[in-house]
């Protein structure tokens, strides 16, 4: 889709969300196979372009993502859904697209394959608290009819609950992504340890049909050029106030906020509501911390857009 098309597409959609879940899936998809590292990179870039384009033609994008997000919030998760369902922490409409493509050479085939909203902040704690109403994720814990089982650095228990419907959680690809630089962990590597757990579960659970689904997605930044730098004295500002975070809850937004408040419309970098601060798009800056080739916890189409799959097992 070229950007006339996406602009022209955009004026006459019912939901642009709709229009931009597409364009996303878009760049992203599969054809054959790829040098994942590399897909990574180039496909980043061309986000990066799809996203600053939208930023020029339709700035409200983020004050509409927001909205959204807190009306989701009255739609209950999973509710026309009578199976398990699985939870693959950080899981972005990359790892979509990828297992689109992977997921038939194990037996599976997606047949469904649409988006949910994350939360914002677009991060894990929120997801838990807001959606499952629970400041972790513990073994054998209740959420309504499901009982829940976490599965944490990819070691799946020999045998699942005996329950009708459970919600597995599995911290993959998130743990792993977290140590993508420095660690010696590839984005490669990443997806082959996620969908190895990812199979192993479905494989256990015996179901027809699963949902996989995520509580988030996030900007992969390996280089400068993936991400947009706010002007020095801004930038400056924007470290000392956030740190190496993308949001903040309100009670830690002071009147020192203000002067992000008072950058010219053109090149607002955060978005204010009576819950916190949050900054928009892919706007990102240097920090000294552990380093990430990843963050999430703002407001950008790559952390609030996020994959619901209908899995489904291939006759034998």
């Amino acid at each position: 889709m070229t950007e006339s098309e996406l602009a022209q597409a955009l004026v006459t959609a019912d939901d642009p969300l709709d229009v931009l879940f597409q364009a996303l899936n878009d760049i992203w998809q599969v054809e054959g196979e790829v040098d994942i590292n590399r897909f990574f990179v180039e496909r980043e870039r061309a986000t990066n372009r799809l996203e600053r384009f939208m930023l020029h033609i339709f700035f409200d994008l983020y004050d509409l993502l927001l909205a959204r997000v807190r009306e989701a919030r009255h739609e209950p998760r999973f509710a026309d859904w009578s199976g398990s369902v699985i939870v693959l922490d950080g899981a972005s409409l990359r790892e979509a697209n990828l297992l689109l493509s992977r997921l038939p050479s194990y037996g599976y085939a997606v047949t469904d394959y649409a988006y949910a909203l994350s939360e914002v902040p677009s991060d894990t704690e929120t997801f838990r608290q807001r959606v499952l109403g629970m400041p972790a994720i513990r073994s054998r814990a209740r959420w309504g009819e499901y009982t829940i089982v976490p599965i944490r650095s990819g070691e799946v228990p020999k045998l699942l609950p005996e329950a009708p419907r459970l919600l597995v959680w599995i911290s993959y690809p998130d743990e792993l992504l977290h140590k993508v630089r420095g660690k010696a962990l590839t984005p490669q590597e990443a997806l082959d340890k996620t969908v190895a757990a990812l199979v192993e579960v479905l494989d256990m659970l015996e179901a027809d049909e699963v949902l996989v689904t995520s509580d988030h997605g996030y900007l992969y930044i390996k280089s400068a050029a993936l991400f947009w730098k706010a002007s020095p004295g801004d930038e400056k500002a924007l470290r000392k106030l956030f740190g190496g975070k993308r949001a903040l809850p309100i009670e830690e937004v002071g009147r020192e906020f203000d002067k992000l408040r008072r950058v010219p419309r053109d090149r607002t970098y955060a978005l204010f509501d009576d819950e916190g601060c949050y900054i928009r798009g892919r706007y990102a800056w240097s920090v000294q911390r552990d380093p990430t080739d990843v963050n999430h916890g703002g407001i950008s189409l790559m952390e609030c857009l996020v994959p619901v799959m209908r899995i489904r097992r291939k006759k034998r």
